[in-house]
């Protein structure tokens, strides 16, 4: 009882502390703003001293174009600027382009990436539940109908209730072959609202920027989801070990796969554990499991739902080779070093083949 009520105050501490910061704030500088009245210090005299060096280090730097003369103390957005996160494999930014552009890079060759961004942007709407008001292909153009982006600032008795709604073109060319894509997203129409008080002020360019690359953002962030979905599933697929019944480069009975080295090294011991099997000892730079086993009952077998099969009570090696056709090769020999049985490894490839083509999770190390 007492832990979770520690660990509720924590919680409620977080949120009070969350609270503190008013959405009105959230571009404002803290502390006061008296260097609005400070006046430029005389410059030091060299006279005498020759020909002085100078840093340029601290130089402040000119105001960009898009800044208003009239941005001063507490109007300047002291907001971080905002940067467009590439975490998608094979994306970049083109800085030189007019609109917040990404572009996208396919990593197999014959596969055209403007065809995957299309389908991932029109699964982004979906996932929004914003349909297209316009879209031409042939054009590279998407118009979309309106976000919408609600959220709520503060907490308790100090709230606010802050709503978006954004329209946005994207555009999509292939800027050099097809192996690559450009995105580019502009901003339409933008209204927000304030507990339900409409801002009217007209959108700087640099909020309008920001909003681009937010909107950008999201997109990306949801073409990293998809791919790592993708890629769990492919991993699925991959983890499955068809096996066959066959012989080593010397002549032992052997189970064999055209599956890679890694893949049966990660599974084997997946398959092993659900025939009773129990985990010794491993070495893969010699291909190698130890494993211990016991007996069990008729029951198992039943409740496993799996073949059964005789094999006395000890330790077994499981030796992981390559045969000269390019396949894994799994050897299985007794304590005293000698290789099972043609009968005792067929009825255990019985009650393996199965397991080894099931989905199990196999952790990648």
């Amino acid at each position: 009882m007492l832990k979770k009520q520690g660990i509720f105050i924590g919680g409620l501490l977080i949120t009070v502390l969350a609270g503190c910061s008013s959405f009105e704030s959230r571009k404002k500088a803290t502390d006061n703003f008296d260097y609005l009245d400070a006046s430029l210090a005389q410059p030091i005299s060299t006279a005498g001293i020759g020909e002085v060096a100078l840093d340029t280090t601290y130089n402040v730097p000119a105001l960009g174009k898009g800044a208003l003369p009239t941005y001063l103390g507490e109007q300047v957005d002291v907001r971080s600027p905002a940067q467009v996160l590439t975490v998608l494999e094979g994306t970049r930014t083109d800085d030189t382009a007019e609109n917040t552009t990404v572009i996208f890079t396919a990593k197999d060759r014959g596969v055209a990436a403007k065809d995957d961004v299309w389908s991932l942007l029109l699964n982004f709407f979906e996932q929004h539940n914003v349909s297209a008001k316009n879209l031409d292909k042939l054009k590279g153009e998407l118009v979309s109908d309106t976000f919408v982006f609600e959220q709520e600032f503060g907490s308790f008795f100090n709230t606010t209730d802050y709503r978006s709604e954004e329209q946005y073109k994207f555009t999509l060319k292939e800027p050099s072959s097809s192996r690559t894509a450009s995105l580019a997203v502009e901003l339409l129409s933008f209204k927000e609202s304030v507990d339900g008080d409409v801002n009217t002020k007209p959108l700087l360019d640099a909020e309008k920027k920001r909003y681009e690359i937010g909107m950008i953002n999201r997109f990306l962030v949801f073409a990293l989801a998809e791919n790592q979905r993708k890629n769990a599933s492919l991993q699925s697929q991959d983890n499955r070990v068809p096996l066959d019944l066959g012989f080593d480069d010397n002549g032992l009975p052997a189970w064999v796969t055209k599956k890679n080295f890694d893949i049966v090294w990660a599974k084997l011991p997946l398959a092993l554990a659900e025939l009773n099997f129990e985990y010794e000892s491993s070495n893969k730079i010699l291909g190698a499991y130890v494993m211990g086993f016991k007996q069990p009952s008729n029951d198992y077998w039943r409740e496993k739902g799996l073949r059964r099969f005789e094999l006395t009570k000890g330790s077994y090696t499981f030796q992981l080779g390559q045969s000269k056709q390019g396949e894994t090769v799994i050897t299985i020999f007794a304590d005293d070093k000698q290789p099972l049985s043609v009968q005792q490894i067929s009825e255990m490839y019985l009650s393996i083949v199965d397991l080894m083509q099931k989905h199990m999770r196999v952790e990648n190390n």
